[in-house]
């Protein structure tokens, strides 16, 4: 139980839901912490905290070994987030179900595997509750996650062991990274897509409700092998989300499209620009179109048309080829600069077009989970921190 002078064992405590966790055991648990450290550069989120540090990644047995064998709960956060198909096998497959086992062996009472809700995939509509179907075909990082919740149920079940798995929604809050700071970084570059005006459901949950939610799964005795959403209690739209963001900045160029529109100017984007579209890019650049007219095979011929064909001639002769050509859109005159717009692949189009609706219905009644913060609350806490933290 997590309690004054429990040991826990963190995995993935220098990301953004670990270390907020990290902070949590401290400040109102005053637990013994050890977190598993692979990238040092890293650890400044928990400079504050005296942890016991252990050096090594989700592969090492050796570390695991270590962190496993003082401890009474396991929080496994850490995951492979980049890299190729084996590497997020090896690691979020693999490595897990050696770290179960370690676990087990070194008489770990509970563990706590952290999932997504990925692993659901994209309905259109409908209610998301932990007996829906879960889905591949989201991406390596969302498929192996679903082989790890697999994993951890089955290990769980047939070897009566307290591992269970908690699935965030949309996290976001001070730190955040995917749902925070690259929406309040790029947005104000950015003109920003709202899929069918933004409707789509978007289950957004502050960042400390995650962490309350897992601290009572960890707290809760004779669960074994079983999944939990965590989420917040409120319909939000995605426009009403990112509106927070938008108000927080003063403003962002949002573009509404239809789902249609939306994977229609996707695969535009991937088109490649003919000849002609990828030398207009390049001559609007003015210091370079000069440059092209000095060299010595563009120069002489420039200068003799320029003494030789009447002015208007030569004039529309020159802007066909490296002066203030109209054929490319080229002046020497200051041009606004377009914002580019924040393409959204298709897995994105479709997420942002669902209007499925999570339930966590089961993490109340089993856990007693209850979220702490509605989105107002939480974006004033998060538009607190991005004012602090200079990102506004």
């Amino acid at each position: 139980m997590v309690k004054k002078g429990a040991k826990v064992f963190v995995t993935g405590a220098t990301g953004f839901i670990g270390s907020r966790l990290v902070k949590t055991l401290f400040q109102q648990y005053d637990c013994e912490v050890t977190v598993l450290v692979r990238d040092f550069s890293k650890l400044s989120s928990l400079s504050r905290y005296p942890v016991n540090i252990i050096a090594g990644g989700l592969d090492d047995e050796n570390a695991l070994t270590e962190g496993a064998k003082n401890a009474d709960i396991v929080f496994n956060l850490g995951s492979a987030m980049d890299g190729s198909t084996e590497y997020f096998k090896h690691i979020n497959v693999a490595s897990l179900g050696r770290f179960l086992e370690i676990s087990k062996q070194n008489g770990v009472q509970k563990f706590v595997h952290t999932s997504t809700i990925s692993v659901y995939g994209c309905p259109e509509s409908g209610i998301i509750n932990e007996n829906r179907k879960r889905q591949y075909g989201n991406g390596d990082y969302a498929d192996t996650k679903l082989d790890g919740e697999k994993l951890v149920v089955d290990f769980a079940k047939q070897n009566d062991f307290q591992a269970n798995v908690i699935q965030p929604t949309i996290v976001y809050g001070p730190f955040g990274g995917c749902w925070t700071v690259a929406r309040l970084l790029g947005f104000p570059r950015s003109r920003v897509i709202l899929v069918n005006g933004g409707d789509g459901i978007c289950s957004a949950i502050y960042v400390d409700d995650v962490v309350n939610g897992m601290i009572a799964l960890a707290n809760k005795d004779t669960i074994c092998g079983e999944c939990f959403l965590v989420s917040g209690e409120e319909k939000v739209t995605w426009k009403e989300f990112f509106g927070y963001y938008s108000e927080m900045l003063g403003g962002t160029e949002f573009i509404e499209m239809s789902k249609e529109e939306a994977l229609e100017y996707y695969q535009n984007t991937q088109r490649v620009p003919s000849t002609i579209a990828q030398l207009k890019d390049l001559f609007r650049d003015q210091e370079l179109r000069h440059k092209i007219r000095d060299l010595p095979p563009v120069k002489i011929p420039y200068q003799f048309l320029k003494k030789c064909l009447p002015r208007k001639l030569s004039d529309s002769v020159i802007g066909q080829v490296v002066d203030h050509s109209e054929a490319f859109s080229v002046t020497d005159q200051p041009q606004e600069v377009e914002k580019p717009i924040w393409t959204l692949i298709p897995e994105e189009v479709s997420f942002y077009a669902s209007k499925a609706e999570v339930s966590v219905v089961k993490a109340k009644n089993t856990l007693g989970y209850t979220p702490k913060y509605n989105l107002k609350e939480g974006m004033e806490k998060t538009f607190k921190w991005a004012s602090w933290a200079r990102i506004l």
